[in-house]
């Protein structure tokens, strides 16, 4: 997982201020969604649902697929979608803690 330096959190906080105090925060509500990730539960987790997804977006090609496999399809497709945005979400906010920082270094 992708994480800022110390230095480059300082550096940062030097440069944005209050912005940044608010973009730390951000960045540490979304953390427990990047760690999950890398974890035996958290794999195992998002595991099954990913399967499922797979198995119903196959389904959805055939003629008898129901009104119930399309509505679990939706339910699945968002919920990932959700997880897998506040993982961008985190990574973003560390590239731009990383950048910012940097920047301020003259790097």
């Amino acid at each position: 997982m992708l994480k800022p330096t110390k230095e480059e959190i300082e550096q940062f906080l030097v440069r944005m201020g209050k912005h940044g105090l608010i973009t730390l925060s951000t960045l540490g509500k979304l953390q427990p969604f990047a760690e999950c990730m890398e974890t035996e539960l958290g794999k195992a987790l998002l595991g099954e649902p990913i399967i499922r997804y797979e198995e119903l977006l196959n389904r959805l090609a055939e003629p008898d697929v129901t009104v119930d496999e399309q509505a679990e399809f939706r339910v699945i497709k968002k919920m990932l979608l959700d997880f897998a945005s506040k993982i961008n979400q985190y990574n973003n906010r560390v590239d731009v803690i990383k950048m910012k920082a940097n920047v301020r270094l003259g790097h």
